[in-house]
């Protein structure tokens, strides 16, 4: 049974509890540990639980008609329901001539836009990558310094020119319906870049780089903006895949990497190194991927908890 949007406000009411509309099934968990950062009990409805909403506006632009039906009702009740969409980098793409409307999505109450491209990218930071470092090795959270952070980290952050380049590539796909783009690059889709796709498709990017630094000096895209328009599915991927194949180097770390700080166990044992990996995680990328959207970072999410909190 679908539900009417109407009719979720009028529940959210009645029973004291927030309901929180967003873009898909698989967003529930990751909105249901921030809401629990946020301190709030609240009950979260994946947009195609909604009833009555144009399928063809997209999930996002179905949550933008949710709150722009309920907006007479806000004066009312102001505070038992929430949309929340990503950014999709919307700032820098035209609205569709199709729906008009949603271009005053930035002025409806009720309705969180991510400041990012998708909720994701919350997710990659030096905290939670602290965390998952936890979790696949034997070293304790409060062993893992700036140092070695950093060293994890590292083969991401050279990654960030081939994921500017390869975002203006979706975007001016986006933007120019005509447009064709390397390798057929878009936002329509969730693939995961290895090494190989890399090495194949960025000499063919940096081939159009005066091309693609033009249509961003149109848009006033730079550098800083890569995380409003690189797509959150392969910032994350990227952020732990290069993690992982870092601290698989670290078998023995101690005596490779010296200017690393040694773990406490080769302190002790050098032949049982706490920087080793419990599994060969290599192969399960994904598990740790999935893994790394179960930390909220507090920092990171506030502009999320922020929202939630002013519910109920």
């Amino acid at each position: 049974m679908k539900y009417d949007i109407h009719e979720v406000l009028d529940m959210a009411f009645r029973e004291k509890m927030p309901r929180i509309v967003v873009e898909g099934d698989d967003d529930r968990l990751i909105y249901t540990k921030i809401a629990e950062k946020a301190g709030k009990t609240v009950e979260i409805y994946p947009v195609e639980w909604i009833d009555g909403l144009a399928k063809e506006r997209g999930n996002c632009g179905m949550i933008i008609q949710a709150m722009q039906q309920l907006q007479p009702k806000f004066e009312e009740n102001p505070k038992w329901i929430l949309g929340i969409i990503d950014a999709d980098a919307r700032d820098f793409r035209p609205i569709s001539p199709k729906f008009p409307d949603e271009g005053n999505f930035r002025s409806l109450f009720n309705l969180l836009v991510l400041k990012y491209y998708s909720v994701e990218t919350y997710f990659a930071n030096a905290e939670n990558l602290k965390k998952l470092f936890a979790f696949m090795s034997y070293a304790l959270e409060v062993e893992i310094g700036a140092e070695m952070l950093q060293f994890l980290a590292e083969n991401h952050e050279n990654d960030t020119e081939f994921y500017y380049y390869l975002s203006l590539e979706a975007l001016k796909r986006a933007n120019e319906d005509t447009y064709i783009s390397v390798g057929n690059i878009s936002y329509g889709g969730d693939e995961r870049f290895d090494e190989t796709y890399k090495q194949r498709i960025f000499p063919k990017l940096q081939a159009k780089k005066v091309d693609l630094d033009t249509f961003a000096l149109q848009k006033n895209i730079s550098l800083t903006h890569l995380k409003q328009i690189c797509k959150g599915k392969w910032y994350l991927w990227n952020y732990v895949y290069r993690a992982v194949f870092q601290v698989d180097k670290l078998i023995k770390a101690c005596e490779k990497y010296p200017h690393l700080p040694k773990c406490a166990n080769c302190e002790v044992d050098k032949s049982k190194c706490n920087y080793r990996m419990k599994q060969p995680y290599k192969s399960a990328i994904s598990l740790l991927y999935n893994q790394m959207l179960t930390y909220v970072n507090e920092s990171e999410c506030e502009d999320i908890i922020n929202a939630m909190k002013q519910l109920g």
